[in-house]
């Protein structure tokens, strides 16, 4: 299984705002055979392994989607 760690993230700015825990959530859940139940959001939900077999495409835009979320964060907090 595959965990989504978002009770490490809701530490971490700036996945510390729950909307975009959220938004994290959903786009894992657009993915077919991933189902993320949003009560999970301060959690450690999983998936199966096997959707990064069938799905790597999506896995990825989701993943680098978070890392340019994260990326402009650290760079509206250098700047500010």
């Amino acid at each position: 299984m595959a965990e989504v760690p978002f009770g490490h993230l809701k530490e971490r700015a700036p996945f510390d705002d729950a909307a975009l825990r959220r938004e994290l959530l959903l786009r894992f859940n657009r993915i077919d055979g991933i189902d993320l139940a949003e009560a999970k959001l301060e959690l450690y939900p999983t998936f199966p392994l096997d959707v990064f077999a069938s799905r790597p495409d999506e896995i990825c835009a989701v993943l680098e989607w978070f890392v340019h979320t994260t990326a402009l964060h650290a760079g509206e907090r250098d700047a500010g």
